[in-house]
């Protein structure tokens, strides 16, 4: 049993180094794939944000939140009342070869007077090296709801080493929609998803910080 065990602990370890080796490899190229792009260049007007100090580094962060073998991400969502049928591939990297993509599905339960009591969603995340950067991306659209195929909630992240202590991050958040179609109350109904994509993304930060 710890002989199987030190084997299982060897192979996460070649497979995280694996990882890292092709984050690396992203460094410092530029990326066309949005919302990468437009957290590089210009955040849109509309864009909320929020921060918090980790005690990792920013490889480290990526290690531990964003890879294949800890999965945090699957593991979170489990965690949480309404969420189910969680699904997660493994990075690999883009076409282009600037990025590191990964798919996420699962589905979730939301209480509106019209629409589905469970409506399946999915995510894709990109994540890519900026200097001694980390810099990360999802692209969020749910289906089955009112307007749900009219826009996708984005995020930028950007995790950086501090100045005065590497092996601790500033964790930097970016959320906004991007509209797709012509809606109805848009003004409304990005005011009541963006407030839910904060309440979401906050509380994932805050439950890492532990």
């Amino acid at each position: 049993e710890k002989e199987k065990k030190r084997k299982r602990k060897r192979k996460e370890k070649k497979m995280a180094e694996k990882e890292v080796e092709l984050l690396k490899g992203t460094n410092n190229l530029n990326c066309s794939h949005d919302p990468l792009q437009i957290g590089l260049s210009n955040l849109p007007r509309g864009a909320v944000s929020y921060s918090e100090t980790l005690s990792v580094s920013p490889l480290q962060f990526f290690l531990r939140f964003f890879s294949d073998e800890e999965d945090y991400f699957s593991y979170y969502h489990s965690q949480l009342d309404g969420y189910s049928d969680i699904s997660s591939e493994t990075w690999v990297l883009c076409p282009d070869n600037c990025c590191l993509t990964r798919e996420i599905k699962f589905h979730i339960h939301i209480e509106l007077p019209c629409g589905q009591d469970s409506s399946p969603v999915s995510q894709v995340q990109r994540v890519k090296m900026d200097g001694s950067d980390v810099i990360f991306s999802s692209r969020t659209l749910i289906s089955g709801i009112m307007y749900g195929t009219s826009f996708v909630s984005d995020t930028f992240w950007r995790i950086s080493a501090l100045k005065n202590d590497p092996e601790k991050s500033d964790v930097k958040i970016h959320m906004f929609l991007t509209w797709q179609k012509r809606a109805l109350l848009k003004d409304f109904v990005s005011k009541l998803a963006l407030e839910g994509v904060f309440t979401y993304h906050s509380a994932w930060l805050l439950a890492a910080k532990e």
